[in-house]
């Protein structure tokens, strides 16, 4: 896999976090090295493979620069 390549197949949450990054222009190793995720299991959780614990969807918002809110309700949507 490569650092900053998104896979194809997404959870909706997935999907948020990738849009996010796109707009900040940041890539998926550089989030998850800074959320403290591994890479691997940060894949994981972008196919839907994984659920995000609130600690990390909360660390996730702090390295993307974007309020929790933003991921609150990605189950609803």
């Amino acid at each position: 896999m490569a650092g900053s390549t998104l896979p194809r197949r997404q959870s909706e949450f997935g999907r948020l976090v990738a849009c996010v990054m796109q707009q900040r222009g940041r890539s998926a190793k550089d989030v998850a090295r800074e959320a403290r995720i591994n890479l691997r299991h940060f894949y994981r959780l972008l196919e839907g493979i994984k659920e995000p614990s609130w600690a990390m969807v909360c660390r996730l918002a702090d390295v993307l620069n974007c309020p929790t809110d933003h991921f609150r309700d990605w189950e609803k949507r």
